[in-house]
This record gives C-alpha cells, structure tokens and sequence, in this order.
C-alpha cells in the first residue's frame, strides 16, 4: 500500500525521491500543497494538525538533517491524507522508528526526502550499502548526536530494502521500476539555490547534489572548507569502510606543511596510506602520501603526514596484512593564521 503511495506520489511531483531536497524544496513543495508553515524554535515537538486547512508547527533548532526528515516527515502527513478536521499529530524523534501505519509511513516520506532511492542504488552498484558508509556521506548535515544519527542511517537502509523485496530490485541490475529507477530529475520547484565559486567549486545543500569525487561546499560551511564526495579509492574490488573521518597528523612539521599547502592547491588529488613497520617510534606507523597535479600541469607527490597513533594501532589490530586506501573527505586550506588541514576515510 505504501509502495503505491509513493509510486503516486513521485508521479505527481517528480522530483520527490529522485534528488535530496533541501529544508528550502520542502518550503517550497509546503506551499504547493496548501500547507501552513510555522516556524517555532520554541516548541519541544513539531506536529501537523488541521486548522481549516493543513498546518505544520515545526522546530527550527536542530541540525540541517534532522529539520529535512521532520519536515518531510510533517509533509508525509499532508501527502498521505492522515490530517482530519480537528486532529493533530504531535512529532517526535521516536517517531522515526515507530512502526504504527501513520507515523512509519509518514518518516518514510521523510527518509526519501533526506536520502533519496536514487542515491542508495548508486551506492549498492558501487559494491557499498551498509549505514557507516551512509553515515559518512551525511556526517556533515547531522548534529552531535551520533548514536541518533547512525540509528537514522540504519532506517533508511532497512526502508530500502523493504522497498527492494516489493519492486524485485531490477533497479540494482540496470532495469527500471516505478520506485527505484534513477530517472533524470526535472526541476518542479523554486530556482535550486545550488550556486558556483571561482574554480567550479560548487556551494550545495546536500552531498547528494554532486557527483561521486566532485568537490564542493555546502551552504552554511566556512569559505576554507573544500568537501570531497565520496568515491571509492579503488575499482573492482569489495571495500569496506574502517574509519570514518581521520585527521592527517603532522602536518605542521617543515615539509609536510609544503607537501600539505601544495596538494590543496592542486587537482587530481589521492592518497595513498604506506606501512612504515621500521619507524623508530612506532611500528604500527603508517605515512600518508598525497599526489596531485600543480598549476603548472606537474605530477607531484610528497608525504602530508601520518595516521594518528591510536588508529595505526587499531589498523594493526583489524587490518593487518590487508591492503588500505584512503579516500578525501574535507581540505581545510590555510586562512587567518591557521595551517591547512586534511580529513579523510580509511577503507580495507
């Protein structure tokens, strides 16, 4: 029944699961559906109720993230004709994973507002489909709260491969089916507020708005922050993700802040992670040597530092005798008397 609702749904509005929506496309799409908005930071709980019409009371203080999947999941309300005359549906984050009708059909609407179908079965051909590496491309829109945003990225797995034994998943082998197919989206909405900086650095609201290894920015971010999407560091094999988000230690030391300043000038940036088992300090060591191109058309590479100490040791534990990549996540060029900083995945 749900699967029909959402086949409708996407018919009617064709961007609905076919890219990640901004807390902007959700005002915009509110106001398509006749919806109040009242933005109240005030109010513990958010909730949509009838007032003769549909309104929905949302909180304003929460992370980017979470505002998307309340509000989306307030507009599943509207969508899905749960609101009757004089009714209310108080929201809160347990609702998220209840698994009552109204309430689970509701976030699912909001899940696939968040993190559209599109995006997983571009992930699961990638031979990627677990939450950490979910969690990892939405790291930056969630707040501190990290068990509740792993339990979110858990969710929508498991709304996703509900949505797979319904369809028969043809979409994961290249066919198409109602719900899943990636078709080419057509905007429906407001202009997309997805804007360009000097270098085609693209400003966004979500990392599903870039393609797999395009760098970007998103919209509340620093103007020294350079965001990296995630491409897996090597093909044809079955990876998985080890650590989330490493920072690159000893940056600062003479030539690796040369090495460091260099690599986030240039493009065509890579890591490599090498063993160093004959370091006098630390058997466990493992360098971090980058490649890129400069602005002269040369091919460089240069060591930027090392994997901090406490992950070296736990790679030794988990990894050992396994291959290691490390894939970008965030560059931090230098600005105001700060050294530039590297941040990064590792996966085996």
């Amino acid at each position: 029944m749900l699967y029909d609702h959402i086949v409708a749904v996407q018919s009617k509005y064709p961007f609905f699961n076919r890219k990640a929506l901004s807390i902007e496309d959700l005002v915009a799409w509110r106001e398509q559906l006749g919806a109040k908005l009242i933005h109240d930071p005030k109010v513990r709980h958010s909730s949509a109720y009838w007032d003769g019409g549909p309104v929905i009371r949302i909180n304003t203080d929460r992370s980017e993230a979470l505002q998307i999947l309340v509000l989306g999941h307030e507009i599943g309300h509207v969508l899905l004709g749960h609101l009757e005359l004089s009714s209310t549906l108080p929201f809160s984050i347990h609702n998220l994973f209840r698994k009552n009708h109204r309430e689970h059909d509701a976030s699912v609407v909001g899940y696939l507002c968040l993190i559209p179908t599109a995006e997983l079965i571009r992930m699961v051909r990638s031979g990627i489909s677990g939450p950490e590496e979910l969690f990892s491309e939405l790291q930056p829109m969630f707040g501190d709260d990290e068990k509740l945003r792993m339990n979110i990225c858990v969710e929508r797995i498991r709304i996703f491969k509900q949505l797979l034994e319904v369809c028969g998943g043809k979409c994961l082998e290249g066919g198409n089916c109602d719900a899943c197919e990636a078709v080419p989206f057509t905007p429906d909405l407001a202009a997309p507020l997805d804007g360009r900086l000097p270098g085609d650095l693209r400003i966004v609201n979500s990392p599903f708005h870039v393609e797999p290894g395009e760098e970007y920015r998103l919209r509340w971010d620093a103007e020294n922050i350079v965001r990296i999407r995630f491409k897996p560091p090597v093909t044809g094999k079955l990876i998985h993700l080890l650590v989330r988000d490493v920072p690159v230690a000893g940056v600062t030391f003479n030539e690796s802040l040369a090495n460091t300043t260099a690599f986030i000038s240039g493009r065509n940036r890579s890591l490599i992670l090498e063993r160093d088992p004959g370091d006098p300090h630390d058997p466990n060591a493992i360098r971090v040597i980058g490649r890129w191109i400069g602005a002269t058309g040369s091919e460089n590479e240069g060591q930027l530092g090392w994997v901090p100490r406490s992950i070296a040791a736990r790679i030794a534990q988990q990894a050992r005798g396994h291959p290691i990549y490390g894939a970008l996540k965030t560059l931090f060029r230098p600005c105001e008397g700060k050294n530039p900083r590297i941040r990064f995945g590792i996966w085996v």
